[in-house]
This record gives C-alpha cells, sequence and structure tokens, in this order.
C-alpha cells in the first residue's frame, strides 16, 4: 500500500484505541499528502475525521472542515462510497446545524435509493435526523431494522453503531427498561470485538442513564465505575462523568466535590456539543443548591440562561430549567423567576419526562408569586402525577416534598404525611441522603411524627405568636413589648423558632412559614398584662 493508506489505516486504528490527539495529527499528515482534485472522497473523509476529532477534543465544532468535505463530496461521482461520507457527514452535523445535517442526509437517502443499495450504517446516520421533526419513532424502527441487519451480516461496528442510537432513542422516549438492555447488549458486543474506549464508551454512560431513571443506583454508580476505568477520550469521557457527578451530589457522596470539579472543568474548553454544555449547566446549579451557596446558584443560573441553545434542546433544556426555578423560589428573585417562566413558555414538552418537568417547573414557579394555597396544592399535584408517569423516581421525590409543602400551606395534614413518608421511602431506597433529611426536616416543621403520621405540632402557642410576629418585621425589643414579656425571653424564643425550624436566621423563618402556612393556624387570644 501506498503512505497515504498507512495513514489512513494507523489514522483509523488511532480513533478505535481512543488515541485522539495522535489520530488529530495523522488527519493533517494525510490531507497534506491527499490530491483532493483527484481524488475527492478521499479527501472528504479525512476532512470528516478531522472535523470530528475537533470537536471530540473540544478544540472547535468542527463545522469549516465538515462543510469542505460535503463541497468535495457533493461535487464527487456518484456510488456507495459518495453516500457513505454524506451519511457520515450528516451525522456530525447533527449537533453543529441539524437543519444543514438534515439537508445533507437527504441528499444521501435520495442517492442511495436511486443506484439501490443500503449502506449499512446510512440508516443508523439518518434515524437521528428524525428527532428534527419530533418524531423519534420514526427512527427507532429504522434502527431496530439496522440492528437486525448488522446481527445477520455480522458486522459489529454497525451493531454497535446501532445500538448506541437505539439505547439514546429508547431514553429519550421513556423506555428505560428497554434503553438499559440496548446498551448493555451493545457493551457486550463492543468489549468481544474491542472498541470499548471508541464507540463503545457511549453505551456505558447510556447504559448508566437509564439506570438512574430506573432507579438502580448502584448499578448506574458500577457502570459509572467500568467506563472509569477505560477512560474513554476527550469529551467522549464527559457523559458518564457528569452522570456519575450528579449521581454522587444525590447521594452526598464523600468525593462528589472531586468529580463535579472534573466534570465542570469541561466548561472551560473553546468549544462543547450543546448537548454536553447544557447538563453541565445543570450540575453547577446543582453542586451549588447542595453547598447552599446561593450567590453562585444564581451566576451559575444566569450563566445558563445566557446559553443560545437553553430553548433549542427540550431533552436537555428542561432539567435545567427546573433547576434554575428551584434556585429562583429557593433565593426569592423574582426576575430569574420570570426570565424561566418566559423560557418554559417557548421550549416544546414532546416525551414523558418532559412532560413532567415542565409541570415541576410550573408547579415551583407558582410558589414565587401570589397564589392560593388550593391552586398550588394543585399543580404539585399534576406534577407527582407526571412524574409517576415518567417513571423516574428520584424527581418524583422531589415532587412529592413540593407537594408535601403546598399541602401543608392548605391545611391538608394526611396529605403532608403520605407524601413525606412516600419521599422518605424513595430517599431510603436510591440512598438519596439529601433528599431523606429534608423530608425529615420538613416533618418536623409541620409538627409530624418520625413515623409520617399527624402529631403534636412542632410550634408551643407562644413561639407561634412570636413567628407570626417575626413574619411582621418586628424586631425582639418590639415582640417583647406586644407580649408584654422581657427582649431576652423573646430572643430566646426566636432563637428556638429557628432551630426548630432548621433554618438559619428569622428571614427564612418568616419565609418558610409563610409557605407552609405556619400563620394561618388559630392565635390564641392575646396575652393580658396582670395587675399586682
Amino acid at each position: 500500500m501506498d503512505h497515504l493508506r498507512v495513514l489512513e489505516d494507523t489514522l483509523t486504528a488511532a480513533v478505535t484505541a481512543g488515541d485522539l490527539s495522535r489520530a488529530l495529527t495523522l488527519t493533517r499528515a494525510a490531507l497534506a499528502e491527499v490530491d483532493s482534485d483527484a481524488e475527492p472522497l478521499r479527501a472528504a473523509r479525512l476532512l470528516d475525521h478531522r472535523g470530528r476529532l475537533f470537536a471530540l477534543l473540544g478544540k472547535s465544532d468542527g463545522a469549516t472542515e465538515l462543510r469542505e468535505a460535503y463541497r468535495l463530496a457533493a461535487g464527487a461521482p456518484h456510488g456507495p462510497e459518495r453516500l457513505g461520507v454524506l451519511a457520515d457527514i450528516a451525522s456530525h452535523l447533527m449537533k453543529v446545524d441539524p437543519r444543514e445535517a438534515a439537508s445533507v442526509a437527504t441528499e444521501a437517502a435520495a442517492g442511495a435509493s436511486e443506484v439501490g443499495t443500503e449502506l449499512v450504517l446510512l440508516p443508523t446516520r439518518i434515524a437521528l435526523l428524525h428527532r428534527i421533526d419530533g418524531t423519534p419513532e420514526v427512527g427507532l424502527a429504522e434502527l431496530r431494522r439496522v440492528e437486525a441487519r448488522a446481527r445477520a451480516a455480522d458486522d459489529s461496528w454497525a451493531l454497535v453503531s446501532a445500538l448506541v442510537f437505539l439505547s439514546d432513542v429508547l431514553y429519550e422516549l421513556g423506555r428505560y427498561d428497554e434503553s438499559e438492555q440496548a446498551a448493555a447488549a451493545g457493551v457486550t458486543e463492543a468489549r468481544r470485538v474491542g472498541i470499548s474506549r471508541s464507540i463503545g464508551a457511549y453505551l456505558l454512560s447510556n447504559r448508566a442513564e437509564a439506570l438512574i431513571a430506573l432507579g438502580r443506583w448502584d448499578e448506574a454508580d458500577a457502570t459509572c465505575a467500568e467506563a472509569a476505568r477505560i477512560d474513554p477520550p476527550g469529551v467522549s469521557g464527559l457523559h458518564w462523568l457528569q452522570l456519575r457527578a450528579g449521581l454522587h451530589l444525590a447521594r452526598a457522596h464523600p468525593g462528589a466535590d472531586e468529580v463535579v470539579g472534573r466534570a465542570l472543568a469541561f466548561l472551560g474548553r473553546p468549544y462543547l456539543w450543546p448537548n454536553h454544555r447544557l447538563p453541565l449547566h445543570e450540575l453547577r446549579v446543582e453542586a451549588a443548591l447542595a453547598a447552599d451557596d446561593k450567590p453562585e446558584a444564581v451566576r451559575a443560573a444566569r450563566a445558563a440562561l445566557a446559553d443560545a441553545h437553553l430553548a433549542d434542546l427540550p431533552r436537555e433544556g428542561w432539567p435545567v430549567l427546573n433547576a434554575l426555578a428551584r434556585t429562583a423560589a429557593l433565593t426569592g428573585d423574582a426576575m430569574l423567576a420570570a426570565e424561566v417562566s418566559a423560557v418554559a413558555a417557548a421550549l416544546p414538552a414532546r416525551h414523558p419526562a418532559e412532560h413532567a418537568h415542565a409541570a415541576h417547573v410550573t408547579a415551583i414557579l407558582g410558589g414565587t408569586a401570589p397564589t392560593a394555597p388550593a391552586e398550588a396544592l394543585a399543580a404539585w399535584r399534576v406534577a407527582v402525577a407526571a412524574w409517576r408517569a415518567a417513571g423516574q423516581p428520584y424527581p418524583l421525590g422531589r415532587a412529592l416534598l413540593g407537594l408535601a409543602e403546598a399541602a401543608a400551606a392548605a391545611g391538608e395534614r394526611d396529605e403532608v404525611a403520605a407524601a413525606v413518608r412516600e419521599t422518605a421511602e424513595l430517599a431510603a431506597r436510591l440512598g438519596a441522603t439529601p433528599l431523606g433529611e429534608q423530608a425529615a426536616t420538613l416533618a418536623r416543621r409541620v409538627g409530624l411524627r418520625g413515623t409520617g403520621r399527624p402529631g403534636p405540632d412542632l410550634l408551643t402557642s407562644r413561639e407561634q405568636e412570636v413567628l407570626r410576629l417575626v413574619a411582621e418585621g418586628h424586631s425582639n425589643s418590639r415582640i417583647a413589648e406586644r407580649l408584654f414579656i422581657s427582649p431576652k425571653t423573646a430572643s430566646v424564643h426566636v432563637s428556638r423558632i429557628i432551630a426548630k425550624l432548621d433554618v438559619t436566621n428569622r428571614v427564612e423563618a418568616a419565609a418558610l412559614a409563610h409557605r407552609l402556612g405556619l400563620l394561618d393556624r388559630p392565635s390564641p387570644a392575646p396575652a393580658q398584662r396582670r395587675v399586682r
């Protein structure tokens, strides 16, 4: 073989081994040798590789190289090789410019029909493009066909490629069991033929993502650990890392900060695909909220809102908006709440998890504006029902906590108890320690026993009087005057209220009292001054 062919084969080996930096260097050397006028498809394929590698390494979106590859391929003689190149270009353009990718894919599909050939990988590449029209079910049927053909032909690369896309589409449709099974089958096949560190890496993270949605968190963490051992290169190593970081945060794992930091470091790269960048915005907000760092949470929320693709990608955008809505509610930032509401109004909700996030965001934002307790409770009931339909236990637990707070404000104590009890059970099953602690704290605040059954109120009648005056903005001295007690006694009552409600100051105590309806309970008769 000639020297250029040696370079091309070495490039393929480097990509398969996951040595992306060396592969990028090889594309430069090969492009310096190829005669693009004499062999336009050969040059186009090298440019396609180079553009893809730039994106995988986070150096650029690779669009310049991909468009030049298309220019060369478009003018090349018709035939199966040209169609294969066009299909690859369409696939790689998908994350840069979906509509341009769709145009290239349409051209490739028409050409395949004309020449009467079906490349095994061509339908796989094109199947994803059906998402542009919001119909991934069409792509799903096509992917099933490709999977069957690849198995029959014993084409491992095509089979693994199909299973990557298949598990991804199934996840988006909310079919998490099937997604996990497809990804697990792909992991086995990739390991068998030695491509675990290249295309097989995506199967590990896809499987972990499905397991997290199913609530099988120990298995998900083990799958992430397997991905860590093979150490996928470049951006292909981000998905599992971001998933594990979120999992560790939700479990208050002692190593959470280190994993979160490694994942968020990818935000410093010159380029990230939008579907990789948006989950990192979500992770940054979640990490700040977990650390109770409200200023950082607001900064992270602002950065997410500034992302131009937030309103373009419902699958990634809705989880971000959920985190942003919680930030607005916890910080009392009305402007942030309004901006989140505006983006939510424009973002489509197509599949079960997206509908659930949309209902959840609506319920959260309802708490940032004056809303009747009955209306707020109704919104939270809708959110809980949506998460039950979506089948994800962790966000269901979060929605149940919101429902419990709304039910407390509406005086529905039996509903509070049921929601708190279910949240505690979910948290225990998942190992989600912070969620369990939040359920226990809420139970204490509303006066529930440890079993989740209604019990005596948390605050004494005197403390309820003091809390009502705190919420009205009175100082300790003024409270003492109103209740005919000493300022020191008033201060003791305020300190006990803050401790019992598990808040940090009197402002938070007042806000929580309003939210839980603690100020709506009947007040004892006003104290009388004794005459001696």
